[in-house]
């Protein structure tokens, strides 16, 4: 009997093309992985693909020690990478704390329902919301001082509805906005550490929104283009934020949040576009089988890898750490006998 399944395995190379070598072989589904800050290791989450299980690992890229630190449900789907890594992960600075959100496997809806933080040297594991009522976290943004986590959160589990803070400190939950009648996707602070951009949307319309955390959690509507969309927006430290175009391109721009103005990024809308570390390179996979950056500040354009031998039928791009190592996912269908 065969079976048709898809696996993802990571891959390592550097921003010159060197240096190319495969991580895992485990013929299974990796979702994302990333570097750890101040450290020759890395963390990955991977799915078994006969089970569906998750779990979180490190893998030493000196030693090639691997390392299973927990099992948690964090991806919705366990053989695709639609989902934006970082909707649903943080590593602390420290190297040493990561924060997931993730669903009760008894959940008959898969939407996370807390968020956690997992120490990823004594493996402990803290249930950071602790959710007494029936509501779901989706999506989540920690502070840049990691003392505050403000979340998305619904009670109705075709909605998101309204955005949360936890004070880690205190464990303090405060309510900051609701809305009634759209949703509040994809939260993430600005570098002021007192805003929090977000789009809220009724999956017809979305409106680019600020939050104000220091007057009162006012809220102002960023008057993006017409053009601009909505589709998993990325907020970068300089306060500009990668959005799609609604025009049929199906390119995507970077929006400045100071000057309301947009500059074209040459992406296509189903590349995935990934910030390097220090935010000057956008990374993204094109049709033609290469990695490619395109730089922040004059908009060049450059190719890093052209189709990387033997590493599959799709390249993603999930991280690079110093502009000189890039972490990749390769997909690929394979057939499995029994």
């Amino acid at each position: 009997m065969t079976n048709i399944k898809d696996i993802s395995e990571i891959f390592y190379v550097r921003q010159d093309g060197t240096h190319l070598r495969q991580l895992t072989d485990d013929k299974q589904f990796v979702h994302y992985a990333d570097f750890i800050s101040n450290s020759s290791k890395i963390l990955y989450v991977q799915s078994n693909v006969e089970s569906g299980s998750q779990t979180l690992y490190t893998l030493d890229l000196l030693s090639g020690q691997k390392d299973s630190i927990c099992t948690a449900n964090i991806f919705q789907s366990t053989h695709s990478v639609d989902e934006p890594p970082y909707k649903r992960l943080h590593i602390s600075s420290n190297g040493i704390d990561v924060y997931f959100a993730s669903w009760n496997t008894n959940d008959a809806v898969l939407i996370p329902r807390d968020i956690y933080r997992v120490n990823i040297l004594t493996k402990q594991i803290t249930n950071l919301t602790k959710s007494e009522s029936n509501y779901r976290i989706n999506e989540f943004t920690v502070s840049s001082n990691e003392s505050l986590i403000v979340f998305s959160k619904t009670e109705d589990p075709r909605r998101i509805s309204s955005l949360d803070a936890l004070d880690l400190a205190s464990g303090v939950k405060t309510n900051l906005y609701h809305s009634p009648a759209d949703n509040c996707l994809f939260p993430q602070w600005l570098q002021d550490g007192k805003r929090i951009f977000f789009i809220e949307t009724d999956y017809a319309v979305g409106k680019a929104r600020l939050l104000h955390t220091d007057s009162g959690n006012t809220l102002s509507t960023i008057n993006v283009d017409p053009r601009v969309g909505t589709y998993f927006p990325k907020v970068f430290s300089n306060d500009k934020v990668i959005l799609d175009r609604k025009d049929g391109s199906g390119l995507y721009v970077l929006f400045d949040l100071h000057s309301f103005s947009f500059s074209n990024l040459n992406i296509p809308g189903t590349a995935k576009p990934y910030p390097t570390q220090d935010e000057s390179q956008v990374l993204f996979f094109n049709p033609q089988w290469s990695i490619c950056s395109i730089n922040v500040s004059d908009l060049s354009e450059r190719k890093l890898i052209l189709n990387p031998q033997n590493s599959g039928n799709t390249v993603l791009p999930q991280a690079s750490r110093s502009n000189a190592e890039i972490l990749f996912l390769s997909v690929q269908t394979i057939e499995v006998r029994r």
